[in-house]
């Protein structure tokens, strides 16, 4: 079991990551509803290990980005640097359903949520970190058109509302 597979298992029962599972007869991905309950019967304990399992991979990424060193003191640093190495070069990519590729892409993901540098040595950091500034400006811009139209109805029942209570009025 690789140090990825572990951090994949501790980040889907923490909640960090829901796995996506496959509908069938679709491609789309839906969330584990058991993912909730595992979450649930976890201990404190259990949450912090993994938290903290979690924080050292990041802390372990943010490392090999920046090490150049062949002879690194850190006893996962090459693994890490090999792990990077293997997502940007890899044939079948995430996408089309490479275990570590996606694992990593978590990883990198996390990281990115967290990363307030400007110019980081994170592979995909910056990258990834734009894909979500548009993902929230498009989640802000249906929000927006969603309230509006709310209040576009509302307004327009009250205003049918007003004119038939004044209706008995005029006569």
């Amino acid at each position: 079991v690789s140090d990825l597979e572990k951090l994949d298992t501790s980040m889907r029962s923490s909640g960090q990551v829901q796995p996506p599972t496959r509908v069938a007869g679709g491609a789309q991905p839906v969330q584990d509803p058991t993912a909730t309950v595992q979450q649930a019967q976890l201990t404190e304990e259990q949450r912090k290990e993994r938290q903290r399992s979690i924080q050292l991979h990041l802390e372990l990424l943010a490392h090999a980005a920046t090490c150049n060193s062949t002879s690194c003191t850190s006893r996962n640093c090459q693994k890490m640097k090999d792990f990077m190495r293997h997502e940007s070069q890899c044939k079948i990519t995430a996408a089309r359903g490479c275990r570590l590729c996606m694992q990593i892409n978590k990883v990198l993901a996390l990281h990115a949520r967290q990363c307030k540098l400007e110019k980081c040595a994170v592979p995909k950091c910056h990258e990834i970190r734009e894909q979500i500034r548009q993902m929230t400006i498009r989640q802000q811009s249906m929000d927006d058109r969603r309230r509006a139209m709310m209040n576009d109805m509302y307004s327009r029942s009250a205003t049918q509302g007003m004119s038939g209570a004044n209706d008995h009025i005029q006569n």
